[in-house]
C-alpha cells in the first residue's frame, strides 16, 4: 500500500543470521592484536583443524555449528601461553559472528652472572636455581664460559634465586633471594662469590638491573 501521493516505505531489512566464528588474539591489557599465535578448533570434540592468527591478530571460521572448542597452542613469539588457553563456546544463529578473545602477556626474562667478587673473573660451572613463586615449577641454570645463564618464556610474579652447585674452588651460598619479574622486561641478577679454593666463607650480592 502506498499513501496518495507518496512512495512506497522501505521494508526493514531483517538481519541475517549467521554461524561464523572470529578468534581474536590481543596483548594483554590492551586491544592490540598479535599475529602469529596457534589455535586448534574442534566442533563436537572433532578437531576440525590448526589455525594461526593473521597480522590483526584474526581468525575467521565460517558456518560452524555445534560446541566448539578453541584451545592456543603456541603463543605469538615473545609471549607467554596464558594458563586459561582453552574455552567452549555453543555455537548458534546470531545476528553477528561469535568472538572469542584470547589474551597473552609479554614474557619475562631472567639473566644470572657468576663472578668473583675479588677479581671480576667470570665464574663457570654454578648452577641456580629459580623457582615460581616458590612452587614446584623450577629450572637449573648452568652459568657457561662468560659466567652466564639465561631464562625467557617467563611469566610475570615472584621467583626464588639459589645456588645449588657452586664452582670448582669456590664454597655454596645457598641463601634464598627473590625478585619479581614484570611482563616485557629482562633483569639481571649478580651473583658474586669472594675469593677462590682456600675460602673461608662466600658472599652473595643481588644486583638486579631493568634492561629494558
Amino acid at each position: 500500500y502506498a499513501p496518495e501521493g507518496g512512495d512506497v516505505p522501505d521494508t526493514p531489512e531483517t538481519p541475517t543470521a549467521t554461524t561464523d566464528v572470529q578468534i581474536l588474539k590481543i596483548k594483554k591489557g590492551t586491544k592490540e592484536g598479535l599475529a602469529g599465535a596457534v589455535f586448534k578448533v574442534e566442533v563436537d570434540r572433532k578437531t576440525i583443524g590448526h589455525y594461526v592468527t593473521d597480522k590483526n591478530g584474526e581468525i575467521k571460521i565460517e558456518k560452524v555449528t555445534g560446541t566448539l572448542s578453541v584451545t592456543e597452542e603456541v603463543p605469538p613469539k615473545g609471549y607467554v601461553l596464558d594458563e586459561n588457553n582453552h574455552k567452549d563456546v555453543e555455537i548458534r544463529n546470531n545476528d553477528e559472528p561469535t568472538i572469542i578473545t584470547f589474551a597473552n602477556e609479554e614474557q619475562a626474562q631472567l639473566e644470572v652472572v657468576k663472578l668473583d667478587a675479588d677479581t671480576g673473573d667470570k665464574l663457570e660451572g654454578a648452577v641456580i636455581r629459580v623457582a615460581y613463586d616458590g612452587g614446584n615449577d623450577f629450572w637449573d641454570l648452568h652459568t657457561n664460559a662468560s659466567g652466564k645463564a639465561s631464562l625467557s618464556n617467563l611469566k610475570s610474579g615472584t621467583y626464588s634465586v639459589k645456588e645449588i652447585s657452586a664452582p670448582a674452588g669456590y664454597l655454596l651460598n645457598d641463601t634464598v633471594q627473590t625478585v619479581k619479574l614484570e611482563a616485557g622486561k629482562t633483569y639481571f641478577y649478580m651473583y658474586r662469590n669472594c675469593g677462590g679454593e682456600n675460602t673461608a666463607s662466600a658472599q652473595l650480592v643481588p644486583d638486579i638491573t631493568d634492561l629494558n
